[in-house]
């Protein structure tokens, strides 16, 4: 009985200490073309990032603290790192911009797609982005398990 109490203590102290850190950032990617790290050859395929010069932009990455809030972190040549908010509507206008590319579609100026194809696209990044979430966030209930499990052994081992 001694033992199934440590258990479930170990447990639940597990469980805590991963729901706080539920509101940490999460590396997230645009799009699957681009992946998590984007780099300068990204960046200029894509058009990606007009108000940053190819030449000192080394690398981007964008970060999820919650469905509306999103941080794009700059990393420079010369190391330096720029981080910047941006919005569920910039999210999508890099998205949209990438996949443009992709499907063969030039970007000229002002280009303009649908309300329905925004949508549509909003939608499929939300929808991708959620997924990752679950996967991760089962990832971290399992390796929790595991950790308290192996605790336990090794407690019951020693004791």
């Amino acid at each position: 009985m001694k033992r199934l109490q440590l258990f479930i203590l170990l447990l639940i102290i597990s469980l805590g200490a991963n729901a706080q850190t539920a509101d940490t950032a999460k590396l997230i990617g645009i799009h699957t073309a681009v992946g998590k790290t984007i780099t300068r050859d990204e960046k200029i395929k894509y058009q990606l990032f007009p108000e940053y010069n190819d030449r000192e932009f080394d690398s981007a990455q964008i970060f999820r603290y919650n469905d509306t809030t999103y941080e794009l972190r700059i990393a420079s040549s010369n190391g330096s790192m720029i981080k910047t908010v941006i919005s569920n509507s910039r999210m999508d206008d890099l998205y949209n911009r990438i996949d443009n590319i992709e499907n063969g579609k030039t970007i000229e100026g002002d280009y303009v797609i649908t309300a329905e194809e925004k949508k549509r696209q909003h939608d499929q990044r939300v929808k991708a982005e959620r997924s990752e979430f679950w996967t991760s966030f089962l990832g971290d209930m399992v390796s929790a398990t595991v950790e308290i499990t192996m605790e336990v052994i090794f407690t019951l081992i020693l004791n």
